[in-house]
């Protein structure tokens, strides 16, 4: 099973994680550490899904701009992923800096 299907399996098994994400907010952040915190394990997974997503994008984007990713296979199959996956986590992804602008991970996309 490759990197693609582990995401795809993950985002599947986890579909909890698209509510999350309309509601993550900075703060939330705080929960997954104080399981006082409204759904503190919850927050956890949701965080666990976006470092998924960044490891998941990072390494493929490398791979495709280093060229030891055929571009077909890049564009048949990883693009699309991963520019849904920054639109579906929009929010924390901004944050993070990975969209909106020029750097980060959604620059390499495309």
């Amino acid at each position: 099973m490759d990197t693609y299907d582990r995401m795809i399996e993950y985002r599947l098994q986890r579909p909890e994680v698209l509510g999350r994400a309309r509601r993550w907010e900075h703060k939330c952040f705080d929960w997954i550490y104080d399981h006082g915190g409204p759904d503190g394990d919850a927050w956890a997974v949701y965080y666990g899904y976006i470092e998924r997503i960044i490891a998941y994008a990072t390494s493929v984007l490398y791979a495709h701009e280093s060229g030891t990713l055929d571009q077909s296979v890049y564009r048949g199959q990883h693009e699309r992923l991963i520019r849904l996956l920054l639109a579906e986590h929009y929010r924390e992804a901004e944050y993070r800096g990975l969209v909106g602008g020029d750097e980060g991970v959604a620059a390499g996309v495309g």
